[in-house]
């Protein structure tokens, strides 16, 4: 050191055990010879610009050196570790896709500023904010869960917090393995016990269950058909394999509306439904469906005809200009041969309905078709649909007429 000459010396402080720890670190200078810059300082390496002690066994000669002092450095060793509050975050039964947020907190009792961040097994599905960052001593810092579930199944999520020491990483925000402070977490819980006198790695569990809401057919009645045959020529197991099913991610897309597709068969599962053929002027044919709410969550249902979405029909559109299939599309509609009864409905979880479907014998043809969507869905209040669920062309509704 030059004459009045300041050093600066960084004195790195990292327990391993808990307690009181004290350091009585020797201070030597002897004059320099022959040069004309710093000829020693302590340090350990921590930083550039600094050098080791020299052994005693090199140094000058004792009339060389000048001063010779000790500087006591004394600390303690705390059991530094968080906890989390609560321990374990349920968020219950919910829809797959769905969005939910919770808030947790980080409490340290410990009398020492640590450095923390939180690391998730399943950060896809479980993320968070203020996941890192300075704890100080006696202080709760809060954090905000963001749960979002992207497949039907149970999540058993674990959050682990990791906790560093060391003073720099305030200025410089390193939690990297550059950094100089101890990983408190980096090893297991039995070796935290034997190294940190009895603390575990503060752990938090997210649970939940992802679900869809599910809708079935539980039971069928049908004027002139007996059980098993109304079951069989409306489709009725196939539906209800397709609505228990998963939905595929084309149906997650349709759902969202990112396909540019206007026929649902072309998308959709399509699950036929055969009206018994009966001469002109019958009475009206019609089929009572008992469904059932057989998910955990409630449900709206919703029976969609083709142009519902249409505010009014395009009658002004010359019929030479449309299609055999759109003309009769049409008559059908207008005509109101194929009628549902309710169109739509809310059930709570168990909770049962009849929906009551009906063909209308007015006019003689070989086949008269209706793609219906039985879509499960959830309703605003304020009007809209929002899909949530399957979607099945569950009613493609065929009737055929003796020639």
């Amino acid at each position: 050191m030059r004459g009045r000459e300041r050093q600066v010396v960084h004195i790195h402080f990292a327990p391993k055990r808990r307690g009181p720890l004290s350091l009585r670190v020797p201070v030597v200078f002897w004059r320099v010879r022959g040069i004309n810059n710093t000829a020693a300082t302590m340090g350990t390496g921590l930083g550039s610009g600094i050098v080791p002690i020299r052994p005693s066994s090199t140094l000058a000669a004792p009339e060389a050196m000048l001063q010779r002092t000790v500087l006591s450095v004394h600390g303690a060793g705390t059991g530094g570790l968080v906890r989390f509050e609560p321990e374990v975050v349920d968020f219950g039964t919910l829809l797959v896709g769905s969005e939910v947020r919770r808030v947790l907190f980080l409490i340290n009792d410990s009398d020492c500023c640590m450095f923390y961040r939180m690391d998730s097994s399943m950060p896809e599905n479980v993320s968070y904010q203020d996941g890192k960052g300075l704890l100080p001593a006696y202080s709760t810092r809060r954090v905000t869960l963001c749960f979002t579930p992207a497949s039907r199944l149970y999540y058993n999520v674990y959050l682990t917090c990791r906790l560093r020491t060391g003073s720099e990483a305030l200025e410089t925000g390193d939690f990297g393995p550059d950094h100089t402070g101890a990983d408190l977490v980096a090893f297991s819980a039995a070796e935290a016990a034997d190294v940190l006198g009895g603390d575990a790695p503060p752990t938090c569990h997210v649970l939940g269950n992802a679900v869809f809401p599910m809708l079935a057919v539980v039971d069928a009645r049908s004027d002139g058909l007996s059980a098993s045959r109304t079951w069989r020529e409306f489709g009725l197991l196939q539906l209800n394999s397709e609505l228990a099913a998963d939905l595929t991610p084309r149906e997650v897309a349709w759902n969202r509306a990112e396909i540019d597709e206007t026929d649902p068969s072309k998308v959709l599962s399509v699950v036929e439904a055969r009206f018994p053929p009966r001469e002109r002027g019958s009475a009206p044919s019609f089929i009572v469906l008992r469904v059932r709410n057989a998910g955990l969550l409630p449900l709206d249902f919703a029976l969609r005809f083709p142009r519902d979405d249409e505010d009014e029909p395009e009658t002004w559109v010359d019929q030479d200009l449309q299609s055999d299939e759109e003309r009769t599309l049409n008559f059908i509609l207008e005509h109101k041969l194929f009628i549902c009864q309710p169109r739509r409905g809310h059930l709570e979880v168990g909770e049962e309905v009849d929906v009551i479907l009906s063909y209308r014998h007015n006019f003689p043809t070989v086949e008269f078709r209706l793609a219906i969507v039985l879509a499960v869905c959830e309703m605003s209040p304020g009007g809209g649909v929002h899909n949530t669920g399957k979607q099945v062309d569950a009613a493609s509704f065929l009737h055929q007429h003796p020639l």
